[in-house]
């Protein structure tokens, strides 16, 4: 995700752009093939009851890692790794906010791994 700057809107606490249109665009324009035409309409905005696609079939033949009971159907969310500026689909149930996922990544020792690059690019903005 692109770099906004820390404490602007529509960034998570890094800076990193947090922006659910964008990332999913982003996606869907490197991976055409990994979107059913349901999701693809929910990405392109024809979809008026929600935005954020779903761990359909078509979804898990390229993200086998989320063929599984539990998480078939699921919402997908937008989840920046780490709390850096790379994000990826993650179905909701495994990411319940600010537990779940982010603790495992914290345990883990990935949290964090992208402030020093967010330090950089605040210094450039402020410059």
């Amino acid at each position: 995700m692109p770099f906004g700057g820390k404490g602007e809107k529509y960034t998570n606490a890094e800076g990193w752009r947090r922006d659910l249109k964008y990332f999913w665009s982003e996606l869907l324009d490197r991976h055409p093939e990994a979107f059913s035409p349901n999701n693809r309409a929910i990405i392109e905005g024809r979809n008026p009851f929600t935005d954020s696609p779903v761990n359909d079939k078509v979804f898990r033949e390229y993200f086998s890692q989320y063929d599984f009971k539990g998480v078939k159907g699921d919402k997908l969310i937008h989840h920046h790794i780490g709390g850096g500026g790379q994000a990826f689909p993650v179905p909701q149930k495994l990411h319940p906010g600010s537990g779940g996922i982010h603790n495992i990544e914290k345990e883990a020792g990935i949290w964090g791994k992208d402030k020093v690059y967010s330090e950089l690019l605040q210094k450039f903005i402020k410059e």
